[in-house]
Parts: C-alpha cells; sequence; structure tokens
C-alpha cells in the first residue's frame, strides 16, 4: 500500500519554490510546525523572494530596501511588515514602536546667506525609505529616513532643488525602470506658470533633480490633476487636457464641463465633479508643437463629444473628495479609487470603493468603473481615524490637531496595506485642508 505524499518527504529546494508562492506570514505558519520545515523557512531566497513579491504586490518603490546587503532577519522582517502594519493598525489604541525625528536644516540660497526652511508640504515615497519635504523658502529636499526604522537619520538631505521660483508639489512617480523617481513641481516664474517635471536617482552616488521636461500654463488657475504612469491630466476651463510628459505628447477635447478632480488609469481619464463622475476613452496623442503649446488651447473637435461612461452620485448635496492616485497601485490587484462624500451631519460620511474593470469594448477604452463596496463612517474624520486610512494612499488631507501627511495605505481586495511602513507627523496648530503652517521638525512613527 502506498502512503500519502507528506511535506516532509520533499528535498529542501522544492520546499524553498513552495514557499515562494505563499504570503510571508504563511511562511511563519509553516515553520512552527516542525524543526525540517522550519530549517527550509530559513533559507535566504525565501525571504529574497518573499520581499520581492511584497514590493511588487503593494508597490513600494524599489530603492527602498537593499536586497544584497540585508540580513536575512533584515529581509524576514521587511517583508512580514503589511501583516504587522495590519496587526498593529486593528489596535484599540495603537502606540508607534520607534520614533524618530526629522529636524528642518539651514540651506544658502543663490545669494550666500544662510536662512532656516520648516517643512510646509511632504510626501512619503512608498516603502518609508525616502521622504520629499518643501521649505517656507520653497526648497525641495529629497530625505533618505533609511529602510529600518532602528536607522539614524541622516541630519542633512541626499538632494534639494534650491531656487527663488514659487512652487508646489503635484506628484511624484517612479521612473520606467522603478530605480529613479519623477517629482512634479508647478512652478511660478516671471514668464508664467509651468509644470516641471524633475527626475532623481536616489542610489546613485551623487544624486541630484535634473529638469526633463516643462509644460507652459495660459493660467495657474485649473481643475482637477490626475496622474498614471507618465501620463498627467487636467482640466482647463472646460478643456480636457491629457499630457505624455515621457513621449512629451499631448491630446485634448471639450469636456463640455468643469470638474473638480481628475484620474488617469492605463487608457482612460475619469473627471469627478460634484454630482457624478464622467469617463474618456484617452484619443489619440499628438506631439506637442513647442512649449507654448497650451497657450492658444484649441480641442480636438473629433473626439469625446460625449463621455464614454457617465455614474450620478448616490448622495446628493453633499462635499465631495477623491483621494489622489498617481503612484503604480501594485500587482496583480485591479486599479481602483475611493469617493468620499461627507454630508451636512458632520460626523456622517460614505464611502465608495471603486475598482476599474476589463471589457472587451475598445471603444469604452477596454475598461469601465465598478462599484465593489460602499460602507458609511460615522464620527468626525481626524484623519487620525484609522477608518480613513484604508481609502488613502499618500495622505495630503489636514484636519484637526495633527498632520497626518505620511502614511501611505491603501485598500485592497486582500486587504492589504500599500506601505509596509507608517509615519505621522504630529501638527500643533489647527491647519485646515492644504492650509499648511510650518513645522520645525516632523515626527517619524514607525510601527
Amino acid at each position: 500500500m502506498t502512503c500519502a505524499a507528506c511535506l516532509l518527504d520533499l528535498h529542501i529546494e522544492i520546499l524553498v519554490i513552495i514557499q515562494g508562492y505563499i504570503d510571508p506570514s504563511d511562511i511563519i505558519s509553516l515553520r512552527k510546525t516542525c524543526k525540517y520545515l522550519q530549517y527550509a523557512s530559513l533559507e535566504r531566497t525565501v525571504w529574497l523572494t518573499a520581499l520581492r513579491q511584497v514590493c511588487e504586490t503593494h508597490g513600494i518603490f524599489k530603492a527602498t530596501f537593499p536586497l544584497t546587503d540585508m540580513s536575512n532577519r533584515a529581509l524576514e522582517h521587511a517583508a512580514l511588515s503589511p501583516s504587522r502594519f495590519i496587526a498593529y493598525m486593528c489596535k484599540e489604541s495603537p502606540q508607534p514602536f520607534v520614533t524618530r525625528i526629522l529636524q528642518s536644516r539651514s540651506f544658502s540660497d543663490p545669494t550666500g546667506t544662510w536662512k532656516e526652511g520648516n517643512f510646509v508640504d511632504l510626501m512619503l515615497v512608498p516603502g518609508g525609505r525616502f521622504l520629499i519635504t518643501k521649505s517656507t523658502q520653497g526648497v525641495i529636499h529629497l530625505w533618505d529616513l533609511g529602510f529600518a526604522s532602528d536607522t539614524i537619520i541622516q541630519p542633512f538631505p541626499i538632494a534639494s532643488i534650491v531656487n527663488q521660483i514659487p512652487k508646489a508639489i503635484k506628484a511624484m512617480q517612479p521612473t520606467t525602470d522603478g530605480s529613479g523617481l519623477r517629482l512634479i513641481l508647478l512652478e511660478e516664474p516671471p514668464t508664467g506658470p509651468e509644470l516641471q517635471v524633475y527626475v532623481i536617482y536616489p542610489m546613485e552616488t551623487a544624486p541630484s533633480f535634473k529638469v526633463t521636461v516643462s509644460l507652459k500654463l495660459p493660467t495657474i488657475q485649473f481643475n482637477g490633476f490626475g496622474f498614471a504612469q507618465g501620463i498627467l491630466a487636467f482640466q482647463l476651463d472646460n478643456i480636457a487636457v491629457v499630457w505624455d510628459f515621457v513621449t512629451d505628447s499631448i491630446a485634448t477635447w471639450n469636456a463640455k464641463t468643469r470638474y473638480t478632480d481628475a484620474l488617469v488609469f492605463d487608457r482612460i481619464v475619469i473627471l469627478l465633479g460634484t454630482e457624478q463622475f464622467a469617463m474618456w476613452k484617452i484619443p489619440p496623442l499628438r506631439p506637442r508643437l513647442g512649449s507654448t503649446d497650451l497657450l492658444n488651447l484649441r480641442p480636438d473637435q473629433k473626439y469625446h463629444r460625449v463621455p464614454a461612461f457617465q455614474c450620478t452620485y448616490a448622495f446628493p448635496n453633499s462635499n465631495i473628495r477623491v483621494p489622489p492616485v498617481f503612484w503604480p497601485q501594485g500587482f496583480p490587484r485591479r486599479p481602483y479609487f475611493v469617493v468620499i462624500a461627507d454630508f451636512d451631519d458632520p460626523v456622517k460620511h460614505r464611502f465608495d470603493y471603486y475598482t476599474i474593470k476589463p471589457i472587451d469594448d475598445d471603444d469604452m477604452g477596454g475598461s469601465v468603473p465598478f462599484l465593489m463596496k460602499a460602507s458609511m463612517a460615522t464620527g468626525p474624520i481626524a484623519r487620525s481615524n484609522p477608518i480613513f486610512w484604508p481609502a488613502m494612499r499618500f495622505g495630503r488631507w489636514w484636519q484637526g490637531d495633527s498632520c497626518h501627511g505620511l502614511h501611505s495605505a491603501s485598500l485592497s481586495s486582500r486587504n492589504t496595506l500599500n506601505s509596509p511602513f507608517l509615519h505621522q507627523q504630529q501638527g500643533t496648530t489647527t491647519p485646515a485642508l492644504h492650509e499648511l503652517t510650518p513645522w520645525e521638525n516632523l515626527q517619524l512613527f514607525s510601527a
């Protein structure tokens, strides 16, 4: 009589391959069964594979972890961060394991005068290692916080953009190869407003910001701002604009209506208003005519007289907010976005979670938004409320007495989080949404 196959009968190389198909938390469960499986779970290859898959699944910036230099214990700790983060957030009163302070530093302006620049804006790169800040003098800094929570933060940034031009941080994205960062700034030089796209590779010996392309704008007043990988979408009055800043090509059309927000997913653009959102298939892009291409804006007339899809919200007469989506959302989950409705009652909120569902219809752009879940929440959203976090990516929303501008969480079909690290900054005043008060230092909380 033949005995049933058993895991203990498998060679250790086979067990290593099997562990590449299960979650890191399941590897720990496997380890606890017996000494032989414990030995197999300690192979370095197991945790190298696990961490690579975690980074891919959660959209972690590739340069976050120096895989070849990390110890086996560090690899395991990083790979288990998503499950540890979820368990941490489920606590009634979560407290950080580690708190570090990032203090604003002096810098030398072009005149040679030393000034102190406090923080007024910030973005955390998914993974928790790199942080982009803006100072009161408009200086942009890139900081390396280290990939581990016990890393001592270097006292000075690894790269800066120092000039006297007023600017605002609009978005960041990874480069196509995943090793660099693209930073999109809205600048206001004397010649008129323009979008500047900078690129930096943080792991170079001497990293620096370099301008790759710019786009002059007829006005600084425009609606929405949506990003996908290498693509930007926004509105000038009723005219929708899609700009591929990698190939420097553009498309425009008359959307007939002014919307407040914009999202970009693959071949579609979603423009969101206060009562409904509408979807368009992105028309063929044409090479830009020059730096003044948008100054005499003429929309393409033969495309998109009506949207391919429209949806009216189920919550009229409410304040609509759409958390921005501009970083790759990970693989293999479907792209998604969240619409948040605040009602007249200050403690009543609704969250609608949409995924972008593929369909066999090229006229629709090959996909369509699909409402996956709608839920109600009660209680004031002072952004420290964990019920708000699952709907957010790159928190840049302020309310109440604290600023949670550094956490990078997102809800997926597997209920995992986009970043394995929790970082928050506690404020000392009560800033309104995007009305920022300078901070002398940032408290970095790590779970």
